[in-house]
């Protein structure tokens, strides 16, 4: 019996800020007429997710600062179960604008703080010495300044030695580096799926994502996941 059903690492811990305006006009002071912040990232809110559906997550992250505080007291008060690793400067910020009559989102995104040694190292022993908590890991979202590009891949290729099925959810040379490693699942959306494996096609064909699949299945992926926005998934 596991004490999680998932354990969640995403390294880019951020603090994410809603704004909802009625209107927006550039070189203006624009006043939101609601505003939410908490703490984020994908792998913060995928483990709010599965809270909330009645499963449980721990969730591993790096943190900084006094938007570390805020991020840290916001998962305690939610009761999403952590382990962090501290690093210096500050976490970073995320902010989502939104208008009441439409589904679209404007995001705007932080890098975050450049991560040392001693944190990258301590990030990976937490992963390492956690997996065995639960049936599934998941590594999730982008890696910071100072990670190599190839981390979530030598991840991977040690939690399979140790039978750990591993799904990611990335982009860019990171995602392409871990694909190299099969991963049990693959999540991402259609633009990354583009990017990565259809050298940024303007079109994708339902053949595009199938043979894909297929060519990703023979190398040992079981599950291949495309995020289309509010039009679902494949």
């Amino acid at each position: 019996m596991f004490p999680y059903d998932l354990l969640i690492a995403a390294p880019n811990s951020a603090i994410d800020s809603y704004y909802e305006l009625d209107k927006f006009q550039m070189g203006k002071v624009n006043k939101a007429v609601y505003s939410f912040h908490t703490a984020g990232g994908k792998g913060f809110n995928a483990a709010r997710a599965l809270n909330r559906l009645g499963g449980k997550a721990l969730s591993i992250g790096i943190v900084a600062g006094k938007s570390g505080e805020f991020i840290e007291e916001d998962l305690r008060n939610e009761g999403i179960l952590h382990d962090l690793v501290w690093g210096e400067g500050e976490s970073r910020r995320c902010v989502t604008i939104r208008f009441p009559d439409s589904l679209d989102t404007t995001v705007i995104l932080e890098n975050g703080s450049q991560v040392g040694d001693n944190v990258l190292e301590n990030f990976r022993t937490n992963i390492i010495s956690h997996a065995y908590e639960a049936p599934f890991t998941a590594l999730v979202g982008s890696l910071p300044e100072g990670f190599p590009v190839d981390f979530y891949k030598e991840i991977i290729l040690e939690l399979k030695k140790k039978n750990i099925r591993v799904c990611i959810d990335c982009s860019g040379k990171t995602l392409q580096k871990a694909v190299e490693a099969s991963p049990w699942m693959i999540k991402i959306n259609l633009e990354e799926f583009q990017s990565a494996f259809l050298g940024n096609s303007d079109k994708v064909l339902w053949q595009d994502v199938q043979n894909t699949y297929f060519d990703l299945y023979a190398q040992g992926v079981e599950i291949l996941i495309i995020t289309n926005g509010k039009k679902g998934a494949y």
